[in-house]
C-alpha cells in the first residue's frame, strides 16, 4: 500500500497480483507509486508464510512476504528504519519500508530524485517529511543494501550467442558418394557477474549514511568459446572449442570506515541534603560539608563490517575514570522563639509579724513569650542554598507570677508583767525555710495565698495582762526561734 500525508495512493493485491492506483497529475509522483506497488508484488512473488516469532516486532504473529521477512534485510529495517525520526508508516511496518526505500532507490538511480527526509514533531513526537531535504533520510542512509538488491533483481548474468555478421559461403560441385556437412564456426559469450565486496577501513571515520564510502566499481567477466567442426577418419563431425577471449570479473569494492571512537564525558555533581536536629548546626544555618566531586566517564566504541551485507555493528564499552562524589549539604531547622520574662518581687507589712521579719508569702514564677515556626521555604541550590520567608506565628504569653514577700511591722511591748502567768505552749507551726535574696535574708513558711485579715482584738490591748504575757511570749520563741535558724544557716555558708 502507498500512503502519503494525505492518503492512501495505491493498493497491491497479493491474491490477484494486481495494482490499484489513484489518479495522479503529476507523472513523478505516479510513478513513485506504481514502484512501490510493483516492488509489493516482487515482495508478494517471493513468498507467502505464517510467522512463528515476531522478528519484525509489530506485535502481531501474520503471513508476511518472505523478500522483506529476510534476517537480512530485518537488521536493516532495525537500525535504520526503527527510529523516533522516522515516519510512523515506515517506522511500524517494515514490508511498507521494504517497498518504499525500493522505489526511491530506482527514482533516485534512473530519474536523480532525491530521498525523502524526516524530521521530529515537536509537539506531536512522530517524524514528518518537511519537504525541504533537511532531516534524517533512512533511504539514503540503507543505499548500499538496495543497490546490491537492485542489481541482484534486475542486472542477472545473460548468455548470449554471438553469430558473424560477415558469411562467407562456399559452393562445391557435388560429388559422386560424398555427403556435404555445415561446418560453420560458431562463437558464444558467457557473462560473469560481478560481485559486491565490502572492506573495512581502520583509519576512516565512519559514516553510518554512507555518503563518505569509497566505490571501486566493478566489471562483469566474459568469456567467448568459438566452435569449430571438423570431419574425422570416418567422415563424422567433430567439434573442437576455442577460447578466443576471456576478460575476469573485477568485483566491486565499497570501503567503509570502522575507525574507533572515543569520548569522554563529565558526570555532573549531584547534591545530597541532610537534615541535621542536634546542636552542630545554629537555627536556620546551612553548611556545606562535603564540596563533592565530579565525575568522568570514558565512551569507546569499535565498528565491525560484515563483508558480505556491509552491515556495519558498533560495539560500545564505557569506563569510569573519576567517579562522581555527591556534594553533602547539611541544614538545621529553627525552633520557636522562646523569651524569658522574669518576676518581679513585691513586699506588702504584716502587723502580726515582729519587724525584721520576711516571709515569702509567693516564691515567684518567670514567665515566657513564644513564637511558633509556621512557615519557611528552603532552597536547594547547592552550595547556595538556604532558608527564606521563615514565618513565625503571634507570640503566646504566659505572665510571670510575682513573688509576694511580707514584713513584718509589729513591736513588742518592753515592760513585761510582775507576776506573769504559767506561758502556756504555743500551737505547734511549720518551722520558718530561710531564703536567699538579693537584700536580706528571708523567712518563708506555708502560708495560704491568701492573706487573713488580722483583728485588732487579736492584737494585745492595754490592760490586759495575761494576754499581753501570752503575745511577749509567742513573739520572744518565735524571735529565738527566727535568730537560731539564721545563725545556722550563715553558719553552714560559711
Amino acid at each position: 500500500m502507498t500512503m502519503k500525508f494525505q492518503g492512501t495512493l495505491g493498493l497491491a493485491n497479493s491474491a490477484a497480483q494486481s495494482i490499484a492506483l489513484k489518479y495522479e497529475a503529476s507523472n513523478t509522483s505516479l510513478m513513485e507509486t506504481v514502484l512501490h506497488e510493483m516492488t509489493h508484488i516482487i515482495d508478494f512473488k517471493s513468498g507467502l508464510y505464517v510467522e512463528t516469532s515476531d522478528r519484525n516486532t509489530d506485535g502481531t504473529l501474520d503471513t508476511v512476504p518472505a523478500l522483506s521477512d529476510t534476517q537480512e534485510f530485518l537488521d536493516i529495517y532495525h537500525t535504520y528504519f526503527d527510529r523516533s525520526d522516522v515516519w510512523p508508516y515506515y517506522r511500524d511496518n517494515s514490508s511498507e519500508a521494504f517497498a518504499e526505500v525500493l522505489s526511491q532507490y530506482i527514482m533516485h538511480r534512473l530519474f536523480g530524485s532525491p530521498y525523502a527526509t524526516y524530521v521530529p514533531n515537536p509537539y506531536t513526537g512522530d517524524a514528518y517529511d518537511p519537504g525541504n531535504g533537511t532531516g534524517y533520510s533512512p533511504f539514503a542512509a540503507t543505499e548500499f543494501y538496495f543497490a546490491s538488491l537492485f542489481n541482484k533483481l534486475f542486472e542477472y548474468p545473460r548468455t548470449a550467442t554471438v553469430v558473424p555478421y560477415v558469411t562467407t559461403i562456399t559452393q562445391k560441385a557435388p560429388i559422386n558418394g560424398q555427403v556435404i556437412y555445415g561446418a560453420m564456426p560458431t562463437d558464444s559469450t558467457m557473462t560473469t557477474a560481478y560481485k559486491t565486496i565490502y572492506v573495512a577501513d581502520p583509519n576512516k571515520v565512519y559514516d553510518p549514511t554512507g555518503q563518505t564510502d569509497v566505490v571501486k566499481a566493478g566489471a562483469d567477466g566474459q568469456k567467448t568459446v568459438r566452435i569449430t567442426y571438423s570431419l574425422d577418419a570416418n567422415n563424422q563431425l567433430v567439434a573442437t572449442e576455442t577460447v578466443i577471449s576471456d576478460t575476469a570479473v573485477q568485483d566491486q569494492i565499497i570501503t567503509k570506515g570502522t575507525q574507533p571512537t572515543s569520548t569522554d564525558t563529565a558526570v555532573a555533581i549531584t547534591v545530597v541534603y541532610q537534615e541535621v536536629t542536634d546542636n552542630s548546626l545554629a537555627d536556620w544555618q546551612v553548611k556545606v560539608v562535603d564540596n563533592g566531586q565530579a565525575g568522568l566517564v570514558s565512551t569507546a566504541t569499535t565498528y565491525i563490517l560484515d563483508p558480505t551485507t556491509g552491515v556495519i555493528t558498533p560495539a560500545t564499552t564505557t569506563t569510569t575514570v573519576t567517579p562522581m562524589k555527591p556534594m553533602i549539604v547539611q541544614y538545621k531547622v529553627g525552633v520557636d522563639k522562646v523569651t524569658a520574662i522574669a518576676y518581679q518581687t513585691e513586699y506588702r507589712d504584716n502587723p502580726t509579724l515582729l519587724k525584721g521579719t520576711q516571709v515569702v508569702v509567693t516564691p515567684g514564677e518567670d514567665g515566657q513569650t513564644t513564637q511558633s515556626v509556621q512557615s519557611y521555604d528552603f532552597i536547594q541550590d547547592g552550595a547556595n542554598s538556604h532558608f527564606t520567608n521563615v514565618q513565625y506565628g503571634n507570640p503566646v504569653i504566659i505572665d510571670a507570677q510575682n513573688r509576694m514577700i511580707e514584713e513584718g511591722t509589729y513591736v513588742a511591748p518592753e515592760t513585761p508583767d510582775e507576776n506573769p502567768a504559767e506561758p502556756s505552749k504555743p500551737e505547734a507551726k511549720p518551722q520558718p525555710v530561710v531564703v536567699k535574696d538579693t537584700k536580706k535574708e528571708i523567712l518563708t513558711v506555708a502560708t495560704p495565698k491568701e492573706k487573713t485579715p488580722v483583728k485588732e482584738a487579736q492584737l494585745p490591748t492595754t490592760g490586759d495582762k495575761a494576754s499581753s504575757f501570752s503575745a511577749i511570749v509567742s513573739s520572744s520563741i518565735l524571735l529565738v526561734t527566727g535568730l537560731a535558724l539564721s545563725k545556722k544557716l550563715k553558719k553552714d555558708r560559711n
